[in-house]
């Protein structure tokens, strides 16, 4: 029963064409034996629908033939075969006038028995689908429906307006005009249905972490060896895609690689051949896996209209996220998730692991510490000697501590020598903290396997074969707790190494304040120890410092020191300082209380930058060079003018893709669309540097720019020529106060070198100071050179003037500078100019000139931000008294306010004091750390009721839109607070913790905040590290297989392993791209064919209304024709003839008309003669004229005359009506008993 639903359902079409026949016929059959005839269009329709109907009932078309070494289906036969019985029967008709009725009735029966076969199935699948689509028919902006309630006025209107088209054409064209604002109205609402995919995107999301064991080469080095395993991978995604046949070739393919974060190599697209190769993808950090990541980057590229299916290379061991959770998302959106489980089984049996150093994260100055150290020999049957070295690390230096002796330690050297038996062994050291030395360090421990043996006794071997060297290292963070301690970074003096703030701090030491100063280049590059590095102080102070002085990591790391661990944060000012030190837009100009931009155009002086590209042929060189650009033009000051040129079709070959113009605001659109033409820029092999040279030196001293700093960049690799016209530009660059950087990259030797050197040293500003060469090897020192160039042409920053210092309240900055120093204040000299943030929590305390009613300039600003405070000074403190260079704060120096002064700000912006009443415990498992805070007083007992805010400093960057771990304490009793954060990333984290009570005044009343809740205060601080020794890569042991399968098997996928065997059966099945799930549709839009359909029918309205057709001629016409193609006479058809009359009939009527209206204006003899009287129609026609003489008009006839003639017109009329008539019978009698050979 259910094959025959199934084909009454696959050939509906097929039987309502044949209950279409039926029906004809038996209409036919009616009409004719009543007598009245067979109807003509009844009796074609039977035919028509009965031929079609069966032929698509046969579905010829799935029936294939094997003709003469050709392929075809029946249905094109047989169609061929009619259609040559047809032109035969053609041929014969014209050439031997000769036609069969009962031929040309079987050839055009073969023709439609064809066409059925062919078309009809197809045509009803394809209707069958549309009706479907039609049930999920979705309108984007369904609002636009409304319109069709105007199609019922449609009709109202036009009803009466068109009646005299007659009951037919009046229907049509309203018909028509109503379907044209339905179809806009459905047009405009933006219809989409939904089709089902023809085609699948399989996209490879392929793991590349370390957890993957590789297969490398036997007997090869290392370095050398090939790992078999990855190759193998390439190899098999390479031929899957190559070989998925042809009927696949609309399928997309691409390819996800992925360690820690997922990176899209290779975006979806219909290509025959897929190269992998993991360097399309850039580095990945294979130190993790994140398989969930992955999965949810490949659910968001898959494009519309397709089948999907994720391909899952891998070996399971994910340790970021959660692959499960993404695998229900890729089931409900159904997309199949096919896995190939990597090292299947595979377990590692050599394996040792630093489990972890244990050591108090709190400590005391002075006091001695514990140390102990956890190793896991994983080797179940063999015993490990090697090489385990603890040392304290801190600012970069690493001393040794010693080992306690023990049964397992069997030699206390340096570093001393232990041995492992299988499980877990325990290591002790001991150590004290310095009362003098830093208050934050960490103790790494690292051991070395030296040889292995069975435990049952053997042979040793060195080393341990397969051990995995990077899970033999662990480490842990202190942090003691003494005397506060600031942390003062500024540049050393050219040619004498000392500092150029000596006298500041040497007050600060005078004011019993301990600072260390460190000159900016010297701090730890490293993320971690940078960050145990500033856990030794409470107040960090950059002093006239330049934003290139610093990497990006170590601004990222002061300013967490600020936001999440307290540590307090102050910028002094000077010429390289805020905004003209180039912070615009760091890490460290968020943790200010200033913007280092200018928000205001009118400040005074202006510089112009012209930056000369070239193409590089380093990797990535248009890349790097758009960054640069704009990393040039975010430095600048709003009134700068800037301007880009590379080679092209401009003058010379100089394209001015920047023209010369005004950077604006940071906000503005000006400086967003310059950024935005970087970004178009491909810079072009210029032949030679002069005509840039000089378009630069014309633009950049053309007086109508009124610039007070001119300055070029030009970036090559020195081939372009360098002539006399060059020369010339660069010495009127040198009379004229414009300097040139040049800078190398790439070059390909020292001619090329010599070539921008000499360009650049060549040019000077007035006053001394000349362009400068740099060549750069490594494109990543690219961004620090052009910060420092582009901070030579910003001048609006700085103010060189003298002026009184403002003293101003203002929130936040109330309790910095304590009553009792002088107002007015000493005169400063100069300052840098900025712009207070747009914050409740920012206030300033002293304000410069502000030579605009809406323009204010902060001397001294200040705010919390996060669990710390900062400060700018945007002024120096450079003088030293007695010498004989005086800057800005000549007059501060020397004045008896100037120790107050800087202590009280020190003071104010240094960390919480921490006085022991908060305890921290830290505790990482299974890549989580919890966090107990136990709070107690002066009298040790337990201090319930207060709020715990936290903030976290994890050991890398942030993915963008990445958030910090969020560290929530809830109050567990008994003055214990408890939190937990994810940590799974290796590294040391920074946790830093305040306890907060309300706080009261003098009368124990609670103090309200603006928003009326209690103001809060400090009650304790504290501070801990906990680290992650290694990632969690180099701690599985075994692949995860079964992960892999239940992936497949929750997303309706298959499993699969990388055996040789099953591979290869893979690819010769071509499975991966077998069809998507029947579920899988695409949104289709279609209003535009709804719009072209429109457009039909409005052509279609007009015809309807402007032509209409003789349905009689039409007929008699095609009659004729076929009689002419047959030579026989046809018999003039008296409903022709008769309306032939009718229309002479109109003729005449329409020219006696117009001879009437003629003579009503021609001029008579005499006003009472009376006009003729119109002639008869025979009479009219007689006096066309025929080409002879003219003859005057006949007399009028007479009444009897007229009345003649009408009598004889009807009676004309009836005997053609009588002859239609009577021919119209014999017609009949004819059809129904045809003459043969007619």
């Amino acid at each position: 029963m259910q094959r025959v639903i199934d084909f009454l359902g696959d050939h509906w079409l097929a039987f309502a064409l044949l209950a279409g026949a039926v029906i004809a016929t038996a209409r036919v059959v009616l009409r004719a034996s009543s007598g009245r005839g067979i109807p003509p269009a009844s009796a074609a329709l039977a035919y028509l629908c009965a031929t079609l109907g069966f032929g698509g009932l046969f579905d010829l078309a799935a029936v294939k033939l094997s003709l003469v070494g050709y392929n075809a289906d029946v249905a094109t036969v047989v169609l061929g075969l009619g259609a040559v019985c047809f032109g035969i029967a053609t041929f014969i008709l014209l050439v031997f006038r000769v036609w069969s009725f009962v031929a040309g009735m079987v050839c055009g029966a073969v023709l439609l028995f064809g066409i059925g076969g062919l078309a009809v199935h197809p045509a009803g699948t394809a209707i069958a689908e549309v009706l479907r689509g039609i049930r999920g028919l979705e309108f984007v902006r369904p609002e636009w429906l409304g319109l069709l309630a105007f199609v019922p006025l449609i009709f109202f209107i036009s009803r009466r307006s068109l009646s005299g088209l007659g009951p037919v054409r009046k229907w049509v064209a309203i018909s028509a005009r109503a379907l044209v604002i339905a179809l806009l109205a459905m047009a405009l609402a933006e219809p989409r249905v939904r089709k089902q995919s023809e085609h699948v995107t399989v996209l490879y999301v392929v793991d590349r972490s370390f957890s993957v064991p590789q297969d490398l080469e036997p007997g090869k080095p290392a370095v050398e060896a090939v790992d078999r395993r990855w190759e193998r991978v390439r190899g098999f995604i390479e031929q899957s895609v190559a070989r998925r046949g042809p009927n696949r070739r609309n399928d997309q393919v691409g390819l996800i690689l992925f360690g820690k974060r997922p990176r899209l190599a290779l975006p979806p697209a219909a290509v025959d051949r897929m190269p992998v190769d993991e360097r399309m993808a850039g580095p990945i950090n294979g130190e993790y896996t994140d398989i969930s990541a992955a999965i949810k980057l490949a659910l968001a590229s898959f494009p519309e209209g397709t089948g999907k299916r994720i391909v899952l290379i891998s070996d399971g061991n994910e340790n970021i996220g959660n692959a499960e959770e993404q695998a229900v998302r890729a089931k409900q959106n159904d997309v199949q998730m096919d896995t190939i489980a990597l090292a299947p089984g595979f377990r590692n049996e050599n394996e040792v692991l630093v489990q972890a150093v244990e050591a108090p994260p709190v400590t005391s100055q002075g006091q001695r510490l514990p140390v102990r150290v956890l190793i896991r020999n994983a080797t179940p049957d063999k015993i490990v000697d090697g090489r385990l070295e603890v040392f304290k690390s801190t600012n970069g230096e690493n001393r040794g501590i010693e080992i306690e002796s023990g049964p397992q330690v069997l030699d206390e050297g340096n570093p001393p020598k232990v041995r492992l038996f299988p499980g877990l062994n325990v290591f002790r050291f001991r150590d004290r903290v310095d009362p003098q030395g830093d208050s934050a360090f960490a103790y790494r421990a690292t051991f070395a396997p030296t040889e292995s043996r069975p435990v049952a006794g053997g042979a040793a071997v060195a080393g341990l074969p397969g051990d995995r060297a990077a899970n033999n290292r662990a480490a842990a963070a202190v942090v003691s707790r003494g005397q506060r301690r600031v942390l003062f970074l500024d540049e050393s003096l050219a040619n004498q190494g000392g500092s150029q703030h000596e006298h500041l701090l040497d007050t600060l030491r005078r004011a019993k304040i301990r600072v260390d100063r460190v000159p900016a280049g010297k701090l730890p590059a490293d993320r971690g120890e940078l960050g145990v590095f500033l856990g030794n102080y409470d107040c960090v102070i950059l002093a006239n410092v330049p934003a290139e002085q610093f990497t990006n990591d170590q601004m990222e790391m002061l300013r967490s020191a600020v936001y999440d661990q307290g540590c307090g944060l102050m910028m002094i000012g000077g010429p390289d300082s805020f905004g003209a030190g180039g912070y615009q837009g760091t890490p460290i100009e968020a943790a200010l209380p200033v913007d280092c931009e200018i928000k205001a155009l009118k400040a005074a002086g202006k510089g112009g930058l012209v930056l000369i590209m070239h193409a590089s042929e380093m990797a990535d060189g248009n890349k790097w060079q758009k960054d640069i650009a704009k990393l040039a033009v975010k430095r600048l000051g709003p009134a700068d003018m800037v301007g880009v040129t590379q080679y092209g079709f401009g003058g010379n070959g100089v394209n001015w893709h920047v023209r010369f113009q005004s950077v604006g605001e940071s906000d503005s659109g000006s400086r967003n669309k310059i950024l935005t033409q970087i970004d178009a820029m491909m810079p072009g092999d210029m032949p030679d540097f002069d005509p840039f040279l000089r378009s630069s030196v014309d633009t950049l001293t053309d007086p109508a720019h009124g610039l007070s700093v001119k300055h070029c960049i030009l970036i090559s690799d020195g081939d372009p020529q360098y002539a006399a016209a060059g020369m010339a530009a660069v010495k009127e660059m040198s009379q004229k106060g414009v300097t040139c950087t040049t800078i190398g990259v790439a070059t390909h030797g020292g001619a090329e070198k010599s070539k921008l050197k000499t360009i650049a040293e060549a040019t000077n500003d007035g006053e001394g100071k000349k362009g400068n060469f740099y060549d750069v090897t490594d494109p990543n020192q690219l961004p620090a050179i052009y910060i420092k160039e582009s901070r030579r042409v910003s001048q609006s920053f700085i103010y060189k003037e003298a002026f009184v210092p403002t003293v101003v309240g203002g929130a936040g900055a109330s309790d910095v500078l304590a009553p009792g120093l002088p107002n007015p204040m000493p005169k400063l000299f100069g300052f840098v100019r900025s712009t207070l943030k747009q914050n409740v929590l920012a206030g300033m305390s002293l304000e410069g000139p502000t030579p605009y009613p809406d323009q204010r300039f902060p001397l001294l600003a200040s705010w919390r931000y996060g669990l710390g405070k900062a400060v700018a000074f945007t002024s120096d403190a450079r003088t030293m008294p007695g010498a004989e260079v005086k800057w800005w704060d000549r007059d501060w120096a020397a004045s008896d306010m100037y120790q107050k002064f800087w202590e009280q700000v020190v003071n104010w912006v240094m960390r919480e004091p921490e006085r022991g009443k908060l305890t921290l415990v830290t505790e990482y498992r299974d890549g989580r750390v919890r966090v107990t805070a136990d709070v107690r007083d002066e009298k040790d007992k337990p201090v319930g009721g207060l709020k715990l805010r936290a903030a976290v400093t994890t050991p890398g960057n942030l993915a963008p839109g990445e958030q910090a771990p969020q560290v929530e304490f809830k109050p567990k009793g008994g003055g214990l607070y408890e939190a937990e954060f994810t940590a799974d990333e290796a590294g040391s984290y920074f946790l830093n913790v305040q306890a907060l009570e309300p706080e009261r005044d003098k009368n124990g009343n609670l103090i309200p905040e603006a928003d009326g809740t209690a103001k809060l205060k400090v009650f304790d601080a504290g501070r801990a590290g906990v680290t992650v020794p290694y990632s969690p890569e180099f701690a599985d042991l075994e692949s995860n297989t079964p992960l892999m399968r239940r992936l497949a098997e929750m997303t309706g996928g298959t499993f699969h392993t990388e055996a040789d065997d099953d591979l290869r059966q893979l690819l010769a099945s071509g499975e991966l791209f077998r069809d998507a799930p029947s579920t899988t549709r695409a949104l289709l839009p279609f209003w535009f064919w709804l719009v072209f359909a429109a457009g039909l029918l409005l052509v279609f309205d007009v015809g309807v209304r402007r032509i209409s057709l003789e349905w009689a001629e039409v007929n008699g016409s095609a009659v004729r024709v076929w009689a002419r193609l047959r030579r026989r006479e046809v018999a003039e058809d008296d409903s022709a003839a008769l309306g032939r009359l009718l229309q002479r009939k109109a003729a005449v009527g329409e020219a006696l008309d117009r001879d009437r209206a003629a003579r009503r204006f021609e001029s008579s003899p005499t006003e009472s003669a009376a006009p003729p009287a119109p002639a008869g129609a025979d009479d009219y026609a007689a006096r066309a004229p025929t080409g002879g003489p003219n003859l005057p008009p006949p007399p009028p006839p007479t009444s009897e005359q007229s009345a003649g003639d009408e009598n004889d017109t009807f009676a004309k009329l009836r005997k053609a009506k009588q002859r239609a008539k009577h021919q119209q019978q014999r017609r009949d009698e004819d059809e129904q008993n045809p003459r043969p050979g007619s």
